[in-house]
């Protein structure tokens, strides 16, 4: 794999060092926040008619009934587009991305001839993450995840089969203590008549992305697990919790208690912590960091697979070479 400059960060001069005041995004009314209102009241108007209809008796039966379940369907998802409307959130988000971007070097620095990346999704509408980035997929449906053109990795549907894309960086970091971030703008759609959606956060990568640890993030619960030879085994820890928009996740890959120990945030707050007790692959040739996706089948009551159920929208992705004892 080749491994271009782009996304990586120079190192800021120490850890101690507060980073510059970061200038919050102004507000406005965007053409994105416009759309997104525009489909909070057309599916909130949709969900009405399909209640209504699916409530209809004609000779003692309610041969609309499944309309009621799309109705409901239409009613989450206009809530998950107005979360995602809300310009406080949006403006956390940014204002949160620099910071992050800002001590992920700023970790690197701290590690002999460390290394921080990054992605903040910022060109045009695509399928794919970009030149900087290797795509591994799965799964008999279809789908693609790429920038949405307003600085978002978003899920493009396709069908109604589950699918999943692990992307790799291109660039690997130095060692194996390693931080992968994620600003999640929204969350994975929760489950309806179907599979669940995850995001992953992937470390102590090979470059065909056989072998790889994860924290899988759900609408939820999130989980820790390995994938190896190519096949993802059963995780080693899941944890109910529940995913908002605007969450902040980090994965770290080994601590100072163990180097095999890993260690999932949530804004902070520590969901997981495991030890791996099955030898996941640690070495020069398991550096590479990533981030994946997998969009699940979603149906109605008399339609098995009528659309895919969506992972979550992404702000930013991030991770850095660490020391054992930082974050």
């Amino acid at each position: 794999m080749t491994q271009p400059n782009f996304g990586r960060i120079n190192p800021s001069p120490t850890i101690h060092d507060p980073p510059p005041p970061v200038k919050p995004a102004s507000p406005q009314l965007t053409a994105q926040r416009i759309g997104l209102i525009g489909s909070v009241i057309l599916d909130l108007v949709l969900a009405q008619v399909a209640l209504a209809l699916g409530n209809v008796t004609i000779l003692g039966q309610k041969p609309f009934g499944f309309l009621a379940e799309w109705g409901r369907d239409l009613q989450q998802r206009a809530l998950d587009a107005y979360n995602n409307a809300g310009y406080a959130q949006s403006s956390a988000n940014w204002a949160n991305s620099q910071l992050t971007i800002l001590t992920g070097g700023s970790l690197s620095s701290e590690v002999e001839d460390g290394v921080a990346v990054n992605d903040q999704f910022n060109g045009g509408s695509a399928n794919t993450l970009g030149a900087s980035w290797d795509r591994f997929s799965d799964g008999s449906g279809g789908g693609n995840f790429g920038p949405n053109g307003t600085g978002r990795a978003v899920w493009k549907k396709s069908g109604g089969l589950a699918r999943r894309h692990i992307n790799v960086f291109t660039t690997p970091l130095a060692t194996s203590y390693q931080a992968v971030f994620c600003i999640m703008t929204q969350p994975p759609q929760g489950p309806y008549l179907g599979s669940d959606a995850y995001i992953y956060l992937v470390a102590r990568c090979n470059d065909d992305a056989s072998d790889f640890v994860y924290a899988r993030i759900g609408n939820n619960d999130v989980a820790v697990g390995k994938r190896a030879g190519g096949t993802f085994s059963t995780p080693w820890e899941t944890v109910v919790t529940t995913t908002n928009p605007g969450d902040q996740w980090t994965f770290l890959a080994g601590t100072d208690t163990n180097t095999r120990q890993f260690i999932v945030k949530q804004n902070g707050v520590a969901r997981i912590t495991v030890t791996d007790s099955t030898s996941s692959a640690m070495d020069e040739d398991h550096l590479y960091v990533g981030l994946g996706a997998l969009a699940a089948d979603r149906g109605f009551l008399i339609i098995p697979f009528f659309e895919q159920t969506t992972p979550g929208e992404i702000d930013l992705w991030s991770a850095a070479d660490r020391l054992p004892t930082s974050i």
